[in-house]
């Protein structure tokens, strides 16, 4: 199925007609990162949330409703690396009301989360504890509409036509990421607990469609064991 059917036919089974239809981020385009001029901050920023199956409000500056008011969620304070691996609390959000933590393994590759991160931490003017997870050099937090413009860059990098450049929001990297460990096995249980979906019901609509060309193949080349074992505790 060619990009824009396969656009089409998500939209028709989406259960919001306003959707954008987002198509799922391929793996393979993780390899491409960091892309030339990019900032510090795109490259961690798109595979941590390519593997931790984000929703763009778990990690940018956005507008908060129930808040009215603009925040930041993801601080330097709620991320913690160690050589193995790299965890991070959530705070409560629209369908989790407790605080949850989330762990994503080291890997040998060029786009290991533990040392993109560190690397990107450390290479920063200041990260103290309440600064934002991910900002700019000058010190200003990233928003979703600056996820959106990176997504869209790298988009363009993997010569997406035009027409199809607006399938891929910051909502690509949730949907790829959950594609990604479904094809490695990992249950719908493990989905719906590391994705904080509400439940079967919205989750499984964006991807049980979904199968991505030769990804399991795609992740464990690129970043290979970053979700741990299929059925493994921890």
């Amino acid at each position: 199925m060619v990009p824009d059917q396969f656009a089409n036919a998500l939209a028709a089974r989406h259960p919001d007609p306003t959707d954008n239809a987002t198509l799922p981020l391929p793996a393979s385009w993780l390899a491409k990162l960091p892309l030339p001029g990019s900032e510090p901050w795109e490259a961690p920023a798109t595979v941590m949330a390519f593997i931790f199956l984000w929703r763009v409000s778990n990690y940018t500056h956005h507008y908060e409703a129930s808040q009215h008011c603009m925040v930041t969620t993801l601080r330097v304070k709620h991320v913690t690396t160690t050589e193995r691996f790299i965890e991070v609390s959530l705070t409560k959000d629209k369908n989790v009301d407790a605080e949850t933590r989330h762990r994503r393994f080291a890997t040998n590759t060029l786009i290991c989360p533990v040392g993109l991160y560190e690397a990107y931490v450390h290479g920063r003017s200041t990260s103290a504890p309440n600064d934002p997870a991910f900002q700019h050099p000058d010190g200003s937090p990233v928003t979703a509409d600056d996820m959106a413009a990176s997504l869209r860059r790298l988009a363009v990098a993997h010569s997406v036509p035009d027409n199809l450049l607006h399938h891929y929001t910051p909502h690509a990297l949730r949907k790829g990421g959950t594609v990604a460990a479904r094809s490695l096995a990992f249950n719908d249980t493990w989905c719906l607990r590391e994705g904080r979906w509400a439940g079967p019901r919205s989750m499984l609509p964006y991807v049980r469609h979904l199968p991505e060309r030769n990804c399991a193949t795609i992740m464990t080349q690129l970043l290979p064991g970053v979700f741990g074992t299929p059925g493994a505790t921890r």
